[in-house]
């Protein structure tokens, strides 16, 4: 039976998408394979995907699935006439043994075997891995790729491994999942409930002002109108004449002899 391995807790903050894990597993038995799978490794993290690199070994078959290992990047060789390299001897192991159809189901991998033609079962391993991902229910998302020692592992690693990246984006933007929504901010909602009445206030503080606006302009008017209904007696009256001439002395005189001692 397969053991149960919960997914790899993710170090996203809140509110971010959780990125699947790409895993890159290496089976070497002179260290190159496992050197190819860690430099794929410092380049995908470069490239912003989150991964871990083993060996075969180290991740276990048991711990290949569509929730621990979603991307699969294998790098692996033979040894001898087409023996497994140690640190992948238990999962060659379990992998050959029968297991339920559509086990892999959600897998999504690519390989790069290593090998040497002038022994008989060449690319053994690599090949059987990848058949038996395949039949297992796992599914390529990228093409793979074989290097013969004899001609050179280069012209086929340094091409195959550049174009790695744009697959792997896609795939992996695909399965990523949408972030969940921000929580709505409801720091701001006391404020507009206490600033209600001041609004309320504040609108009504206009008529206020106009009143007594309106006010302070009809008192000059009202004492305006005040003082033009005054009657003409309180005003001042004018002087009297005082008499001048030949003519006014006379008149003075004359009243004067009318009036009784």
């Amino acid at each position: 039976a397969r053991a149960k391995t919960p997914p790899s807790a993710s170090s996203a903050a809140p509110g971010e998408a959780v990125q699947p894990k790409v895993v890159f597993a290496y089976g070497s038995q002179n260290g190159t394979s496992q050197e190819i799978a860690r430099n794929l490794h410092a380049e995908a993290v470069q490239h912003g995907f989150s991964a871990e690199v083993s060996s075969l070994n180290e991740l276990g078959f048991s711990n290949i699935s569509a929730a621990r290992t979603p991307f699969l990047v294998l790098v692996t060789s033979s040894t001898g006439d087409g023996d497994p390299p140690d640190n992948a001897a238990q999962a060659w192991v379990q992998i050959k043994k029968k297991h339920p159809e559509g086990l892999l189901k959600g897998v999504r991998f690519t390989s790069l075997g290593l090998g040497d033609s002038n022994y008989t079962r060449f690319m053994h391993v690599p090949r059987t891995f990848k058949s038996r991902l395949e039949e297992l229910g796992a599914e390529p998302f990228y093409r793979s790729a074989e290097a013969d020692e004899v001609e050179g592992i280069e012209a086929v690693v340094d091409p195959w491994s550049e174009g790695l990246w744009e697959p792997l984006k896609k795939v992996v933007a695909e399965a990523a999942p949408a972030a969940p929504p921000a929580a709505a901010d409801t720091t701001a909602a006391p404020a507009a409930v206490v600033s209600a009445p001041a609004a309320a206030s504040t609108a009504a503080a206009p008529p206020v002002a106009e009143e007594a606006s309106k006010g302070a302009s009809e008192v000059p008017g009202a004492a305006a109108a005040a003082a033009a209904a005054a009657p003409p007696a309180a005003q001042e009256a004018p002087a009297a004449p005082v008499a001048t001439g030949g003519a006014a002395i006379l008149a003075q005189l004359m009243a004067r002899a009318k009036t009784p001692p």
